[in-house]
Order: C-alpha cells, then sequence, then structure tokens
C-alpha cells in the first residue's frame, strides 16, 4: 500500500540519517604540526617538522608569505611526509612558512607557529646578523600533577643558515614566571626548562629577551616571532 511503501521509507531515511552518513561524520581536525624548521640554500628553502600522530591523518599543507605573520598563500598540498623543499623563492628574500595538517575526512588544522629563512646564492657574502627563527613552547610532567614549562628556540643568520654557540634568554610568564637562558647547537637549536612547575592545565607566554653571539649582531626585527603561548 501506499501507507507501507512511505513508512518504509520513512524507516529507511531515519536509519541513514541516525548512522551519521547524513553529513555529521568526522569533524575534528588534526593538531597543528608542530617542530616547524625552515632553512634556506641557493635557490631553495628546506623545510622539516614533527609528524603528526593521528591515525586518520591524511596529509599537510604548506603555507608561505613574504611578510612576517602573513598572510599567508597555499603553495603546496596534499603532501605524504613531513618535510619539503620550496625551489620558487628568490636570494636574498625572506620567506615566513607555516604547516598545516588534515585528516581523511577533509578536517584541516590551524597554522603550525611559523618559521623563516633566507635563501642566498652559495657565493653570497658572511652572515653578520641572527635572529630568531621558531619558538616552541611545551610542558613536561614532574609527577604529582605538577608540570614545568619548555620552550625551543630556533635561531639563524641573515643567509637563513642555524646559528650555533649564542645565548639565549627567555621569559616565562602565566602559570610559572621565571627567566631561563642556555646556548643553540649545531642545529641553531636550545631547548629551555623552568625550574618552577605548576599544577593543573598550566599555559602562559614565552618572549625572547635577548640573543647574543660572538660575530652575529641580533636583528630584534627580523624574528619571525619573538613571543608565543605555551
Amino acid at each position: 500500500t501506499v501507507d507501507g511503501a512511505f513508512a518504509s521509507y520513512y524507516s529507511q531515511v531515519s536509519q541513514y540519517l541516525n548512522n551519521g552518513s547524513g553529513g555529521g561524520g568526522d569533524t575534528t581536525p588534526p593538531s597543528a604540526p608542530s617542530g616547524l624548521s625552515a632553512s634556506g640554500g641557493d635557490g631553495s628553502v628546506s623545510l622539516d617538522w614533527s609528524n603528526n600522530g593521528e591515525s586518520d591523518l591524511d596529509g599537510y599543507n604548506v603555507h608561505r608569505s613574504t611578510s612576517n605573520g602573513g598572510p599567508y598563500t597555499e603553495i603546496a598540498s596534499g603532501l605524504s611526509s613531513s618535510a619539503y623543499t620550496d625551489n620558487s623563492v628568490s636570494n636574498g628574500t625572506t620567506y615566513y612558512y607555516v604547516v598545516t595538517a588534515f585528516d581523511d575526512s577533509g578536517n584541516e588544522s590551524g597554522n603550525s607557529s611559523q618559521a623563516s629563512a633566507t635563501p642566498q646564492s652559495s657565493g653570497g657574502g658572511n652572515p653578520t646578523s641572527v635572529s630568531v627563527s621558531s619558538i616552541v613552547g611545551g610542558t613536561v610532567s614532574q609527577g604529582r600533577g605538577n608540570k614545568s614549562a619548555t620552550a625551543t628556540i630556533t635561531l639563524t643568520d641573515d643567509t637563513g643558515s642555524p646559528v650555533s654557540n649564542a645565548s639565549v634568554s627567555v621569559t616565562f610568564s602565566g602559570s610559572i614566571n621565571e627567566s631561563v637562558s642556555g646556548t643553540t647547537n649545531g642545529s641553531g637549536n636550545v631547548t629551555l626548562e623552568t625550574v618552577t612547575t605548576s599544577r593543573g592545565g598550566i599555559s602562559g607566554t614565552i618572549c625572547v629577551d635577548s640573543v647574543s653571539h660572538g660575530s652575529l649582531s641580533y636583528d630584534s626585527g627580523s624574528n619571525a616571532e619573538t613571543c608565543d603561548g605555551w
């Protein structure tokens, strides 16, 4: 009968919607990629970042700007690995990058922390300055609900190369208030951790106060970022 056919159709539609096939699905994006670093070469910039751990991760997109803080333009999409080399750059120009992750449902994360580099001709002059290319904040469990705060600072010179043996001082503020300093390694990185701990969902801001190096001057105006959250 007509009534019976309608009832059957209604039942099928209800089941379809209740099973989430009507567009409910997965709407949770992956976490923003972390640990982005950029290194300038001759006519190229090499990017690297940490792998995301989501089981439904589908890939990464790379976005670039010639202005500190954007706006950014997507230059590569659907990458399956956590590294990329940008060959569409001009030597002597500073480029700023962020990376996003997306899952197999099409959900895209927010931007990673920004990283920057300046490609230079292999016959270019000697570097004269150093700046901050990225700040990555985090926390470390110290047991019994206590956490300390951390910051990984990456420095590059004005040719885009990592700077080692530079002294970096930062200030943590928020749930923990403390100043910490350290020296960059051969990759231009230093990870600083507070002695002070706090309990619960701690958060705050990390700001680079100073950078000093034996032969390079600190150019804070070229920093990709000077403060970041943790």
